[in-house]
């Protein structure tokens, strides 16, 4: 993964997102890039990073694709915050963690200990809404800035990284590079692609054939 950060281009993101996650000026990561390009990869292994190497942050990986569009509506802010926290520890932790983070988590919001990771931004349900709305942009930036309390946050989004505004926080931005042709290329052949194999396996299932139809 290579990325680009203002003029910069980074060759080891992960290390670099870490290192900025631990700046105290530093409230707000934006990864962004094409479709396919990584960023979730990148995210989610910035979290296991953090796991194995560093006793500051507790990392809370958020789907935001899967939040209930009534977050879109910034409506009951509390029993919001409190589904998705329950979704994540029902989905992430053990029986015998649930109920020690369910009683810390507010203490730890409030004292910078965890390390929120939302992934799927632009895939969240509705989120065409705000695309060229700079008041939606405003009203999503604030909610987050709100969920995410004293702690830090890293967001992954395609490239919309220009809708966040002020109410995120200080910020840092990072854009995965593009994939060219001989990229693919080069990872379906160092996978064992067989391009013959799969014609034949897409041609011979209609079921396939239609849900790769879909852009």
């Amino acid at each position: 993964l290579t990325a680009t950060s203002g003029e910069d281009v980074i060759t080891n993101p992960i290390k670099k997102i870490i290192s900025k996650i631990n700046d105290k000026e530093t409230r707000t990561v934006i990864v962004s890039g094409q479709a396919g390009c990584g960023k979730s990869f990148l995210v989610h292994k910035v979290g296991i990073q953090i796991i194995e190497s560093s006793k500051e942050f507790i990392p809370v990986l958020i789907n935001l694709s899967q939040v209930d569009t009534e977050l879109l509506e910034l409506k009951n802010f509390d029993s919001i915050l409190k589904k998705i926290i329950n979704e994540f520890i029902q989905n992430a932790l053990s029986f015998d963690d649930r109920k020690y983070f369910l009683e810390k988590f507010d203490y730890l919001r409030s004292k910078g200990k965890i390390l929120f990771i939302f992934d799927s931004f632009d895939e969240t349900p509705g989120i065409e809404r705000f695309t060229h709305n700079s008041e939606r942009a405003k009203q999503l930036s604030f909610f987050i800035s709100r969920f995410i309390g004293e702690s830090k946050a890293i967001i992954a989004t395609r490239d919309q990284a220009n809708i966040f505004t002020k109410e995120i926080g200080s910020k840092a931005n990072f854009r995965l590079k593009d994939l060219s042709e001989s990229d693919i290329e080069d990872f379906l052949s160092d996978n064992g692609f067989n391009e013959e194999y799969y014609v034949k396996q897409i041609n011979g299932n209609m079921d396939i054939y239609q849900y790769l139809q879909n852009p």
